[in-house]
């Protein structure tokens, strides 16, 4: 949780969370502030702390330059126990067969392809300074999508480990080993959630 600062108003110090998505800093000397110290007529915004995410800014799915078929869609060709069914055009998956939270599941638009890391923590966890490039390099990386069964992702949201993982003990242990590499490998930065990985991982086989 990021927080807003007020400093400089008389002899209170005031202190506010507004958002998981940036750091206002509110500044005034003491003849600005009312006696109350409760409004300020002067608002210095920290653009560079402030910024905020935008999953546009990721790029989106990337289609093959062979084909037709987006990164997404490519993911569930390639987890379907058969060969999948396609929409007429050949374009995007219609149905399949996948396994997710225990069940069996045979039609598309009962899935989720979720990223592994989403972008929204990564964002808050050392990409928002990527470049466009390396946010769609991210969000287009087989190796950080996981299918979710619509249940899964709305309880997950974009939540870290320590807030959420699957019920399967086996897919908990390939998610928090998936979720540690990935992390190495981009270069994200969380310390609480590198310590909860560490020691639950001493759970897995």
């Amino acid at each position: 949780m990021l927080a807003c600062f007020m400093t400089g108003c008389g002899d209170k110090a005031w202190h506010e969370t507004i958002d998981e998505q940036g750091v206002v800093t509110f500044t005034c000397t003491e003849g600005e502030c009312d006696h109350n110290n409760a409004f300020l007529n002067t608002v210095q915004v920290s653009q560079s702390l402030n910024q905020r995410f935008n999953v546009k800014d990721w790029g989106g799915w990337i289609s093959d330059s062979a084909s037709c078929l987006s990164t997404m869609e490519q993911f569930l060709i390639q987890t379907s126990q058969i060969e999948p069914t396609f929409t007429s055009d050949g374009c995007r998956v219609v149905a399949g067969e996948w396994y997710v939270d225990d069940q069996r599941i045979s039609l598309r638009k009962n899935l989720k392809v979720a990223h592994i890391v989403p972008p929204f923590w990564a964002f808050n966890h050392g990409a928002g300074a990527w470049s466009a490039k390396e946010k769609s390099a991210f969000f287009n990386d087989k190796e950080n999508l996981i299918l979710l069964s619509k249940s899964e992702s709305r309880e997950r949201k974009n939540q870290g480990p320590s807030k959420w993982l699957p019920g399967n003990s086996d897919k908990r242990c390939r998610y928090l080993k998936s979720w540690s590499e990935l992390v190495e490998g981009y270069s994200l930065t969380s310390l609480a959630a590198n310590q909860y990985i560490e020691s639950s991982l001493k759970n897995c086989r």
